[in-house]
């Protein structure tokens, strides 16, 4: 017997405090009426929907509904009514991983590889299915109270062409890839770039460097880690940030730094 897919409404749900907001919308909380279960609702108002902002939108719902991973937000499904368009998704009590940094740093060893090596495990995943993030920094990165680690926020993204690259310019200047701003071409190896710096980030407490025009990316080939990080958490830093020589996705999670 075929079951029949859940109909939402906005009426179903109690909102509350805002959680963030991202590119295409605000971002609250929310509790079920029924079932009491937390939620986070994406809210877009339709008036803000332009024939530029739609195919994101769609985007969005279209890939980041059949993603299935441990250390990805879940998308359980969308609906409307004459005024929003609303996007339901999982919801996180530990809020981002910059506020976690400002509130924890430094981080200890065994919470920051548990950090890094999650968001590692996601794109990997992701890259199996094509699929570039391209905003990808810590207030895109969500964490429960137990500490899971989760991405989020694909209001971005893009399939990686076959066997050709993408070259538009899109995301946050602080965490662009020297590629992307060139406008080079670039492919999923793209959100490595940013793993590398939320690495840095991670393990110092600060930006590597603060981004004020887009000319300061075009021209950077890497960054060199602080002399006091051992020689694990540099070399997998190096070939994260690396402009020529990045690391295989799929290498990255097994490199001695996570042993």
């Amino acid at each position: 017997m075929s079951s029949t897919p859940k109909i939402w409404k906005i009426e179903d749900f109690t909102l509350g405090r805002i959680l963030g907001r991202g590119a295409n919308g605000s971002v609250y909380h929310a509790t079920h009426k029924e079932s009491k279960k937390e939620f986070a609702i994406k809210v877009i108002s339709r008036t803000s929907i332009s024939k530029h902002t739609v195919k994101y939108i769609r985007r969005e719902i279209e890939f980041h509904s059949r993603i299935r991973h441990p250390n990805i937000i879940r998308l359980y499904g969308y609906f409307y009514n004459e005024k929003n368009l609303y996007i339901l998704l999982e919801y996180m009590g530990g809020g981002d991983l910059h506020s976690y940094i400002k509130r924890n740093s430094p981080i200890n060893q065994i919470t920051a590889k548990n950090i890094l090596y999650s968001i590692a495990k996601a794109l990997e995943y992701l890259s199996t299915l094509k699929i570039i993030h391209r905003d990808l920094k810590p207030e895109n990165v969500l964490i429960s109270n137990n500490l899971d680690v989760k991405i989020a926020d694909f209001g971005l993204c893009a399939l990686e062409p076959p066997k050709e690259k993408r070259y538009s310019c899109v995301g946050t200047l602080q965490f662009m890839s020297p590629e992307m701003a060139g406008l080079n071409g670039y492919d999923c190896s793209n959100d490595l770039w940013d793993l590398g710096l939320i690495m840095y980030e991670v393990l110092c407490g600060e930006a590597i460097v603060y981004i004020t025009n887009i000319n300061q990316i075009i021209t950077l080939e890497g960054f060199e880690p602080p002399n006091n990080w051992n020689e694990h958490e540099k070399d997998l830093f190096r070939k994260l940030t690396s402009r020529k020589n990045r690391i295989s996705v799929f290498d990255v999670a097994k490199h001695p730094f996570f042993v």
